[in-house]
């Protein structure tokens, strides 16, 4: 009797054992088939990314006509300047460029200046800037609302390091299709 139950244990033991790894092995391939239905999609993801943001690159003095969500509008990158020193007050990474803008909205509704420039950065070989401060020619603030047809003209300011090449832009959304971006090429001298 005492051999029978140990033989029943055994065998109650081994059916445990093996149950147990044939289903870690399952679990294991069920894992790796996941994981690769994971790096795939984010592949995808990654493919469909890079393709859906539609990029228009221009140079100082070149006009991009943006149909967004917020209205129709031009962009125009009129001049840019480094700066050491903006009012007495010394940039706190290296030096402050000085960008001078156009807006006009080409749409039919009235268009908040704020949120057609609101989103550009500026970029140089070494990163990004934060975000600008936007001034007009008496430091103050540019904002307001363009009407259809008008236009207006103002300065953003970014702090960022010096390098020889910049280029400033952003995205955004279009009213027509993927997102976008626009983006201006230029060198200070």
């Amino acid at each position: 009797m005492k051999g029978i139950m140990k033989l029943t244990l055994f065998i109650i033991i081994i059916l445990i054992v093996t149950g147990c790894s044939s289903n870690d092995e399952q679990t294991n391939e069920t894992n790796k088939a996941n994981e690769e239905d994971v790096t795939q999609s984010n592949q995808d993801t990654s493919e469909e990314d890079e393709t859906e943001l539609e990029q228009t690159t221009l140079n100082m003095g070149e006009t991009a006509e943006l149909s967004t969500t917020v209205g129709d509008f031009s962009l125009t990158l009129t001049n840019a300047q480094e700066k050491t020193e903006i009012d007495g007050e010394q940039s706190q990474r290296e030096i402050f460029v000085v960008t001078e803008w156009e807006v006009k909205n080409t749409s039919e509704e009235p268009i908040e200046i704020s949120e057609t420039i609101g989103a550009i950065k500026l970029f140089n070989d070494i990163r990004i800037s934060g975000a600008a401060w936007i001034l007009l020619e008496d430091d103050e603030e540019w904002s307001g609302e363009l009407k259809p047809g008008e236009s207006e003209t103002g300065e953003l300011l970014f702090e960022i390091e010096d390098t020889e090449n910049y280029s400033v832009g952003m995205n955004y959304a279009s009213s027509e299709s993927a997102p976008r971006k626009v983006m201006w090429n230029f060198t200070v001298e």
